[in-house]
């Protein structure tokens, strides 16, 4: 390998470089968010309990049907009142997801949208009281970010991370941003729904608790910046 320093989106994939290119000089950029798409955080919400997922769902790799039994469980338990919830997919239209929802009994709360342009899918992010994030189930996927979380780091909306084993980047990032939580099973997530449905029936929408001044960290200027740092290195 010819290359001077390589750099990957991540520090455990930064590991796995090293030890396949011994000597060379590995760096983790992560990747970011367009600062001019960050949310003022002034927009208005929803009324309902709106959870919104957008984007391509990759069927094996990630599992909304553990937010299915989640809500189902706290419908049935009265905990939910379901005329109060909307679960909201925007992106490829899945006949299997759409089989499920109307297994799981929730097709009155849950839809799928279709596909809408990207400007679109940044107001949707942002009026919304959640913003749903399907983690790699893949333990392999532990090192990997996916884009959208810095999306959703710019809407400034509260993220439910599920999915995999529950360690690795996203958790670290969302512990770190304060900008949501991650609920890798069915029964984590009915906790955290819980405490986060309650918030919205006594105030009418859900605080967001992200620390700005940590999430403008993972803006493209910032990573331009680490980027810089590099070259002025290596030259």
């Amino acid at each position: 390998l010819s290359a001077d320093a390589l750099v990957t989106v991540s520090r455990p994939l930064a590991e796995q470089l090293q030890m396949l290119h011994k000597g060379k000089a590995t760096y983790a950029i992560t990747n970011g968010f367009d600062p001019d798409k960050m949310s003022d955080g002034q927009g208005g919400l929803t009324s309902k309990f709106t959870i919104t997922y957008t984007g391509q769902i990759y069927t094996g790799k990630q599992d909304p049907l553990k937010l299915l039994g989640a809500l189902r469980d706290l419908i049935s338990d009265g905990t939910m009142n379901p005329e109060d919830v909307e679960v909201r997919f925007y992106g490829p239209k899945y006949g299997w997801l759409a089989r499920e929802i109307e297994e799981y009994g929730l097709s009155n709360i849950v839809k799928q949208y279709g596909m809408i342009p990207h400007e679109v899918a940044f107001e949707k992010q942002r009026e919304s009281q959640l913003l749903l994030l399907l983690n790699w189930e893949d333990e392999g996927g532990k090192g990997v970010y996916t884009l959208k979380i810095f999306e959703y780091l710019a809407a400034q909306r509260p993220i439910l991370a599920t999915g995999g084993s529950g360690e690795g980047v996203i958790k670290e990032l969302l512990d770190e941003t304060k900008a949501g939580v991650y609920a890798p099973t069915v029964e984590d997530i009915k906790h955290i729904l819980r405490d986060i449905y309650l918030e919205y029936k006594s105030k009418g929408e859900i605080s967001y608790r992200g620390n700005i001044e940590r999430i403008n960290k993972y803006s493209h200027r910032e990573m331009a910046k680490k980027f810089a740092e590099i070259l002025d290195n290596r030259a």
